[in-house]
């Protein structure tokens, strides 16, 4: 493995961008109840890295990245995100809150960026 920025393409540097945010964001709090918050280490946010395991690895090996294989990771990284953001959906007073956090929300900006990273990495594989 290496790590040569100057000779991957744009979608490689995004999908290591979007990596590295991603696991940054498990620092920030991803469950916000105004006095207390959690952040992503305690939520077991770190379990949703698993997606971005394959991209990241080809990247860092300069080797091409499977489309199907990269969007089924990526895609899965933005729907399990989503729905992970939906569970925080708590009732108060009658009235629909969601306490997701900041890092949750960077999070599943991340996970849509890793989508365009791989689509552009398939483009410029072509």
């Amino acid at each position: 493995m290496e790590f040569n920025w100057k000779s991957w393409s744009n979608g490689q540097r995004l999908i290591f961008v979007s990596s590295a945010v991603a696991v940054a964001s498990l620092l920030l709090p991803w469950a916000d109840m105004g006095l207390i918050s959690v952040n992503g280490f305690a939520q077991q946010g770190y379990l949703l890295l698993v997606f971005f395991i394959y991209p990241f690895y080809q990247v860092l090996k300069s080797n091409p990245i499977k489309p199907v294989y990269g969007f089924i990771s990526s895609g899965l990284a933005v729907i399990c995100s989503i729905s992970f953001s939906l569970s925080k959906t708590v009732e108060v007073f009658e009235t629909s809150v969601n306490l997701s956090g900041s890092g949750l929300v960077l999070f599943i900006i991340c996970s849509i960026t890793l989508v365009i990273g791989v689509y552009m990495a398939r483009e410029q594989n072509k």
